[in-house]
């Protein structure tokens, strides 16, 4: 039973509560009172637990883990490394910034972008490397403008040769000192920061001054599309448009030409707040390929939106996810209905790889004048790529991926793989990708199932009240 001062304190409250005039008032007493006693006693946890020396920062922990007193900045000696470290930032970046070029030294790694990551607290380099780099085996120290350090996490080792030319990626992590953590809300972290980072045998070997954004902390968005290109301006339209029918969130582009036109081809869909564009035409490794840099954005792509995005579909522009049910559905659609059958610790989704094209002959004038890649190449190949074939593109959950190349997990969770007849397939059009104009198929078996497909999307254009169907697509046809 309550005592009587409990109930009539009820009483009290509900009669306030009932009162519309007082609720709104009180309603922001009481949330303001929570958020005082929850951020004093955050500072009073995070106190105590400086005090016990359990914090990642604490000098004393660090100089007994490196064996030795260790100098502040002002009293290193000049790096021997002259990178110079130019960061790109720009209004379809938002608040991102990101490295002009990557950057190397001897005996450093070589690191192609690098941010912090406020959810885990941790400042984050993504690179490639050689196998049995001399780097891999020293130990690393990250230092702050204020003259905190903390140590580099060891690195876990990509040993996994994928292809004939292997490309094999690094993630080094060093955690962010207590003290810019002032508030419990990740937000009120500072939006730029630099470090230092040293090589802890000498200090010699270092980076100085290396620029950081902060990474996404909140969850953003459901389903996203990572991908990279390379002078393609002319195919970004249809399949935007076909990606935002099947219900993407968000297109990051990671742009690999150097002229940077791309930007232009997609401003209003930048405006529109569908894609970021993201500059990427960094230098690779003479005896490497461009799969370089591509694996390079795929981690740095994984890592940065891995608190922020669900899942993030990494793709090419020249690849459509087609679904195969008897009813129309679109990605987002499955994807949701399929996560709740999935276990926890599955880290990709694979999608299998079915090439489409056209004969080199006898194909109606029709066929050959359509606008869209779709509509020029109603033939598919007899049967899809075989699995395994280094052919399929995924679903990727970041959280549950350590390190990823192209078509498959280097290291993470366990994955599955969907049947491209009755779940979805990947449409590849690789004749049309300037990359591969030689690509042929040796049988072409007629199927119209993609051009019915985008009939039904052009006709969705139409109605829809998506915002960014209406202002990207509609009014600029309308406009031209």
């Amino acid at each position: 039973m309550l005592s009587r001062a409990a109930r009539s304190g009820a009483l009290r409250i509900g009669r306030i509560l009932s009162c519309k005039r007082r609720f709104w008032p009180v309603l922001a007493v009481v949330i303001t009172i929570i958020y005082l006693i929850a951020s004093l006693s955050f500072m009073i946890q995070d106190k105590s637990l400086s005090s016990l020396g359990f914090v990642h920062n604490s000098d004393e922990q660090l100089e007994q883990l490196v064996g030795r007193t260790l100098p502040r900045v002002k009293d290193q000696p000049p790096s021997s490394c002259k990178a110079n470290i130019e960061v790109v930032t720009h209004r379809t970046l938002g608040d991102g910034c990101f490295f002009k070029d990557r950057i190397q030294c001897e005996g450093m790694p070589t690191i192609n972008s690098a941010f912090f990551d406020v959810v885990d607290r941790n400042v984050v380099f993504i690179g490639t490397l050689f196998q049995n780099e001399s780097w891999i085996n020293e130990t690393f120290i990250c230092e702050f403008p204020d003259s905190n350090v903390s140590l580099v996490d060891p690195v876990v080792i990509d040993d996994r040769s994928m292809g004939t030319q292997p490309q094999y990626v690094f993630v080094m992590t060093c955690p962010i000192p207590d003290i810019y953590f002032t508030s419990f809300l990740p937000h009120n972290l500072p939006d730029r920061l630099h470090v230092n980072l040293l090589e802890n045998s000498t200090l010699f070997q270092s980076y100085r001054d290396v620029p950081l954004c902060k990474a996404g902390w909140n969850k953003v968005h459901y389903l996203a599309i990572c991908t990279m290109v390379n002078n393609v301006d002319e195919y970004f339209d249809d399949w935007l448009l076909y990606y935002r029918y099947m219900g993407i969130d968000h297109v990051y582009v990671y742009d690999n030409s150097k002229d940077g036109t791309i930007i232009g081809v997609l401003d209003r869909f930048i405006s529109l707040g569908f894609v970021t564009v993201i500059p990427w035409s960094h230098t690779f490794t003479p005896t490497k390929t461009y799969l370089e840099v591509q694996i390079a954005h795929e981690n740095d792509c994984l890592w940065r939106h891995r608190h922020d995005t669900d899942w993030i579909l990494k793709i090419d522009v020249d690849e459509f996810m087609q679904p195969m049910f008897e009813t129309e559905t679109r990605l987002v659609d499955f994807l949701h209905e399929f996560e709740q059958t999935l276990p926890p610790s599955i880290g990709i989704v694979r999608v299998r790889n079915w090439f489409f094209s056209r004969p080199s002959s006898n194909v109606s004038k029709e066929i050959m004048s359509g606008k869209s890649v779709i509509e020029r190449n109603p033939w598919r190949s007899p049967e899809p790529t075989r699995e395994g074939r280094g052919r399929e593109k995924c679903f990727i959950r970041p959280q549950w991926v350590h390190y990823f190349k192209i078509h498959a997990m280097k290291l993470g969770g366990d994955s599955v793989t969907l049947d491209p007849q009755t779940e979805i397939r990947l449409v590849h059009y690789r004749s049309e990708n300037p990359r591969h104009r030689n690509f042929r198929i040796h049988k072409f078996i007629p199927d119209n199932s993609m051009v019915n497909l985008w009939k039904s999307i052009n006709r969705w254009v139409l109605f829809t009240k998506d915002r960014v169907v209406m202002y990207g697509y509609r009014e600029h046809l309308y406009k031209t």
